[in-house]
């Protein structure tokens, strides 16, 4: 073939065979771009940049306009978060476990673990609260700072003694009910810390 760039004929062949080449190449793009795989347990948030709607989609294939809406994967699936003193074993590195203070002004080191988990219907309004930031930066803030919260004020109204022995469920269903309804926690373990 003769790559004659001033001769007319070889442009037009040459563009008639790169038209439909780069036609291929952005169907192609296009359809791989047209979805997204929710995984089991999760609850897909589809969100268009041109109209800033928001829709969820279970779990399996998500459809969507490729460039034009975005989908963000959320668990509804029980999670759990943990905060404990020994390092490897929480949801973070070093001692993450909670100073509780007491009624008394006397503090109490705890671990704690909370099951928590965000319904279907909720998960567009985490998306849009959270301005579509990932389900592991949502806990190392918001989930953790409110754990941490709840658990201190509630602590607060009660002694030492009926922190670590007597009330101690009294203790975890205060917490669980002044817990903001996104978390829903349940208490998988709250154990006091031996020195």
């Amino acid at each position: 073939m003769n790559f004659d760039f001033n001769n007319p004929d070889f442009i037009a062949k040459l563009v008639s065979k790169l038209i439909p080449a780069l036609l291929a190449v952005v169907i192609l793009l296009a359809f791989f771009s047209s979805y997204s795989v929710i995984s089991p347990g999760n609850t897909g948030v589809v969100f268009n940049e041109w109209t800033g709607s928001l829709r969820t989609v279970p779990q399996g294939m998500a459809w969507r306009m490729p460039w034009i809406t975005n989908v963000q994967s959320y668990p509804t699936a029980l999670r759990t978060y943990t905060m404990v003193r020994r390092s490897g074993e929480g949801s973070s590195a070093g001692d993450d476990s909670i100073d509780l203070p007491t009624k008394e002004g006397q503090h109490i080191t705890q671990d704690i673990s909370v099951t928590y988990n965000t319904s279907e219907e909720q998960a567009a309004q985490v998306f849009k609260a959270f301005r579509g930031a990932d389900i592991a930066d949502i806990e190392a803030t918001f989930i953790r700072r409110t754990i941490i919260t709840v658990a201190q004020n509630a602590a607060g109204q009660m002694s030492l003694s009926e922190v670590i022995s007597a009330k101690r469920n009294e203790l975890q269903d205060l917490i669980q009910k002044n817990s903001p309804p996104p978390l829903r926690p349940r208490f998988d373990e709250w154990r006091r810390l031996r020195k």
